[in-house]
């Protein structure tokens, strides 16, 4: 195991549904939601920042972060995800990983198993023996 879990988030959707507003000529609509996700992207840069941890960096609806392994609790990761939801009405996938490259495949995993979810180093991986039943 690492000395740094990485995160990377996205939010989900945001480009389909600014896209959608502007083909349907809701210019409004999709400053709005521009804007509101500008907010909710600064407000989760502090929170992580207020606990201690390190932003890597922060674009318009995704971010990476690091922490110390010793430091990570998933149980952030849900805050920060109800409160971009909150101020966004849209869902925020995560992965997690000891690298940023396996950050970036869990967070592509996260986004083709239905979005809106963290995946992790061992999230996704099945035991070896799911059904129980003996081996042969």
């Amino acid at each position: 195991m690492g000395d740094l879990i990485y995160v990377r988030l996205d939010a989900d959707r945001v480009g389909e549904k600014l896209e959608l507003f502007l083909l349907e000529g809701n210019i409004s609509e999709a400053g709005e939601l521009h804007r509101s996700v500008q907010s909710a992207m600064e407000k989760l840069r502090h929170r992580v920042e207020e606990e201690g941890l390190k932003v890597l960096f922060s674009g318009c609806d995704d971010a990476l972060f690091s922490c110390p392994s010793s430091r990570y609790r998933r149980e952030f990761l849900e805050e920060l995800r109800g409160c971009f939801l909150e101020r966004t009405r849209c869902s925020l996938s995560c992965g997690v990983g000891f690298t940023v490259t396996e950050a970036l495949q869990n967070l592509r995993i996260a986004k083709l198993a239905g979005r809106d979810r963290i995946v992790g180093p061992l999230d996704y991986k099945l035991p070896a023996n799911p059904s129980g039943a003996a081996d042969g």
